[in-house]
């Protein structure tokens, strides 16, 4: 979830780096999940810089709010039963 109102840092070229920082740091909830996906982004970000636009367009994240869903793990059985431990 994101806020407009959270946007006040005038993204010139010297609050850049203030605009990415706060864009990364603000709303954490420090979890390894977070942390992966906040990594992926900052490499992606390095490569597409689109964090100024994101922060205009809809604000900062609220990283504390992220939403995760259980993983589909596909399970192949091997035997006719599931008893003689071959999963």
């Amino acid at each position: 979830m994101c806020s407009k109102a959270d946007y006040y840092i005038t993204p010139e070229k010297n609050n850049f780096s203030l605009l990415e920082e706060r864009f990364f740091s603000d709303h954490r909830a420090n979890t390894s999940t977070e942390l992966l996906l906040i990594r992926f982004l900052e490499r992606e970000n390095q490569k597409n810089s689109f964090v100024e636009l994101t922060v205009k367009q809809i604000g900062f994240p609220r990283w504390n709010m992220i939403m995760t869903t259980p993983s589909q793990s596909i399970t192949h059985f091997q035997g006719n039963n599931m008893e003689d431990g071959n999963i």
